[in-house]
């Protein structure tokens, strides 16, 4: 069974609850989201301040 990471469970989940924006401050505790963001390639698109 393919295991799937946090902040990949995370992106399905917006995906899931048809979230069109993200925005956020980056950092690097939060890269590991922001890349699975974007490998779904999902209508999801990222805003930083």
């Amino acid at each position: 069974m393919p295991r799937m990471t946090a902040a990949g469970a995370a992106v399905e989940i917006l995906k899931r609850e048809d979230v069109n924006n993200a925005f956020g401050v980056p950092g690097a505790a939060i890269n590991p989201f922001y890349a699975a963001l974007k490998a779904s390639g999902g209508p999801c698109p990222y805003s930083a301040p």
